[in-house]
């Protein structure tokens, strides 16, 4: 006998059953949204009635369900035996539905500063620039995972050695400037993970050296120590003496206290607050040098008189080439008068002998500051229309400073001083020269001068990119910009991994499709010259697509012009939608949502194309194409009349479909055995007339 049209109707005797030893099994640690299997064990009869309250259930009758987990908490499964016969008529399981997953990294705190991929000016770009999280290099950093309670943590780290690990805590020593990534994957006690990544940029730490005019490895007791402070990229100097402050400026003067060593430091510091340290080592003498009085900044052509404080036998004078000694200067003589022909700085040197006084045998050296009409101002000729610079001129004791720029730039540090810090304009209408100009006067010595430097800006190029992700198998575009102005140059394109995935020469934008999940490094190089940097690099994300849906419920066998619902066959999680195409005959059609309902109106062919969309990135999974027939040529074979609790095998005919879904109406009516595909086989609990459906 057959069932036409999804319609059956029995006439059912009802046997009854005994359940003996009964139990839930399933997963009692789950995650929420997750969806698990639930399956009564050693159990006859039935019939058997499922419930939990803030999950979703697919069926609410049979031994084995599925269960999707919307709440997180504690929840009872609860099943209810009807058969009247059982021991345990009511069978229980708690299950702990843990919250979802937002796992995220704490970075250190670090100022803001020029990136090297980044643009800084607010100019509205077409495309807007790639930034990555900061790292110095050759710098340890600290990162905290930042997730849930009693949760396990795993980092990867590339680009840097781990140093120590604590689980939600990791100390890493960042490498050479370039790229790195930093991943955090988290597992909770239900079994949940979470991953989140992110790229690192390592900037180049500046130079730290220290210089001087002479050794001062052994110098006496009250030796003026001069020393000179020089880093590539700095915009900062800090000098310390055994591990104490001495000073911001680059250059220092320093006396020896005592005869202890003493181990000078200088950092210097980058405008993203990268350092660099030098170190300069003193081991005095442990006796007092002679004392030279009368030292100070003087004016060009002046004629001055130093005095030797120290009663001794012997005087041994010298002066650097800058002046030219016209009295004293003898063995005998305590003094030396100087003229001071050159500067900016003159040196004068004394050795003692014979002295009333226990003295230090070494040359005692002091430096004299000449001021000149003009003078160099130390600092980059040529550097990026973008960050800070720092100028220098030498220091004359009592004399005001005047700085004024022309062109680009505008002083953010040390007006009124010797050095000065200058902020560059990398706007695009904003000058590509800048003239710094100094004049300097001493009015208690009645002699001034002044000064200028003439300083080549360059502009920066970057990579910038509308989308800084994308879902795999999707085009995205980067383009190479600097400014209003687009950049041409060589293109590489590289997984985390380092292996080479695209590449494209001589244009000023690729459009390529992206075929890797997670991060992956962009590169462009241009060496014209016509920029302050060569290369610019930059990170992009992949994002995977959601999986496609398994099935739908719906009916398969359509009758022209009435309204048909179809619906997913489980929870769906809240960021997933589905995405319905109906192929009605030349009609197409489509729908979103997890539920939607369509009248078929043509007489065919049919056919439902169904994916998943992920709402948040719009990445759509591939699609699963399921064929329609007319009603009149499907139906459903076998037994019309049967048994209470017989065991009745149904085959749907008429259509080829692993996406069939059968259903009892009611649902207490029976359970399925097997219900997959075009056949179904159901055991009968109640008596009456019941539909089935396929």
């Amino acid at each position: 006998m057959s069932i036409k049209s999804f319609l059956c109707f029995f006439s059912l005797l009802f046997f009854t059953s005994v359940i003996y030893t009964q139990s839930i099994s399933g997963n009692e640690n789950v995650c929420q949204y997750n969806c698990e299997n639930y399956t009564l064990e050693n159990v006859s009869g039935g019939l058997f009635v499922w419930n939990v309250e803030n999950a979703k259930l697919d069926v609410n009758t049979g031994k084995t369900v599925n269960i999707c987990w919307r709440k997180p908490g504690t929840h009872t499964i609860q099943v209810i035996d009807l058969s009247n016969t059982s021991n345990t008529p009511i069978l229980r399981l708690e299950v702990t539905v843990y919250a979802d997953l937002f796992t995220d990294i704490t970075f250190p705190a670090i100022e803001s500063c020029p990136r090297m991929d980044s643009l800084s000016n607010g100019i509205d770009q077409e495309f807007p620039p790639l930034e990555c999280a900061v790292a110095c290099e050759n710098s340890e950093s600290v990162y905290l995972a930042d997730g849930q309670e009693n949760s396990v943590f795993e980092w990867q780290i590339s680009g840097a050695t781990p140093q120590e690990d604590e689980g939600n805590v990791i100390t890493v020593l960042w490498g050479e400037a370039g790229f790195g990534t930093i991943q955090l994957t988290e597992t909770n006690i239900g079994g949940c993970q979470d991953s989140i990544e992110y790229c690192i940029e390592i900037l180049e730490q500046p130079t730290a050296d220290i210089t001087t005019n002479r050794s001062f490895s052994n110098p006496c007791i009250g030796q003026i120590i001069y020393l000179f402070g020089e880093g590539e990229d700095a915009v900062n100097y800090e000098w310390y003496v055994n591990d104490i402050f001495l000073s911001d400026e680059q250059n220092i003067e320093f006396e020896i206290p005592n005869g202890d060593g003493q181990e000078i430091a200088l950092i210097t510091i980058s405008e993203c607050m990268c350092r660099d340290t030098a170190f300069y080592s003193i081991i005095p003498m442990n006796d007092e040098g002679p004392v030279i009085s009368c030292v100070g900044t003087t004016c060009l052509g002046s004629e001055e008189t130093y005095y030797a404080e120290n009663i001794c036998g012997e005087y041994n004078w010298s002066v650097s080439s800058e002046g030219s000694i016209i009295k004293g200067g003898s063995v005998s003589d305590n003094y030396i008068t100087v003229i001071w022909n050159n500067g900016p700085i003159g040196e004068i040197t004394l050795s003692v002998n014979n002295c009333n006084d226990l003295i230090c045998n070494n040359t005692m050296s002091v430096q004299i500051p000449i001021i000149e009409p003009t003078l160099i101002i130390e600092g980059p000729d040529e550097t990026c229309k973008s960050g800070r610079s720092t100028y220098t001129a030498n220091k004359f004791s009592g004399t005001n400073y005047n700085w004024s720029l022309t062109g680009n730039g505008f002083i953010v540090e040390g007006y009124g001083t010797n050095q000065i810090t200058v902020q560059w304009d990398d706007a695009p209408w904003a000058d590509n020269e800048s003239t710094i100009s100094l004049t300097y006067e001493n009015c208690l010595l009645e002699c001034s001068g002044s000064a200028q430097k003439v300083v080549t800006l360059k502009p920066k190029f970057n990579i910038s990119a509308w989308e800084t992700s994308q879902c795999v198998g999707e085009n995205i575009t980067v383009e190479g910009v600097s400014g209003y102005d687009r950049v041409e140059g060589d293109w590489e394109v590289f997984d985390k991994n380092g292996n080479l995935i695209y590449s494209e020469s001589g244009v000023s934008a690729i459009y390529f499709e992206v075929t890797v999940v997670g991060l992956f490094e962009v590169k462009l190089t241009n060496t014209t010259g016509d920029f302050c940097n060569d290369t610019s690099s930059g990170f992009l994300s992949g994002i995977a697509l959601p999986d496609p849906p398994l099935s739908f419920l719906g009916p398969l066998s359509i009758c022209k012009n009435e309204v048909y619902s179809y619906a997913a066959t489980s929870d769906i999680p809240e960021n997933i939608q589905l995405v319905w195409t109906f192929n009605d005959g030349n009609v197409v059609s489509q729908l979103e949502g997890n539920n939607v309902n369509y009248i078929w109106t043509t007489d065919g062919p049919y056919s439902i194309e169904l994916l998943s969309k992920n709402i948040s990135t719009n990445c759509e999974s591939e699609s699963v194409t399921t064929q329609l027939n007319t009603s009149s040529s499907t139906s459903i074979e076998g037994d019309a009349v049967v048994c209470l609790e017989e065991l009745k095998e149904y085959e749907l005919t008429g259509v080829q479909s692993n996406n069939i879904i059968w259903s009892i109406t009611p649902p207490t009516a029976g359970n399925f055995l097997v219900n997959s595909g075009n056949t179904a086989e159901i055991i009968f609990f109640e008596p009456g007339n019941h539909r089935l459906t396929a």
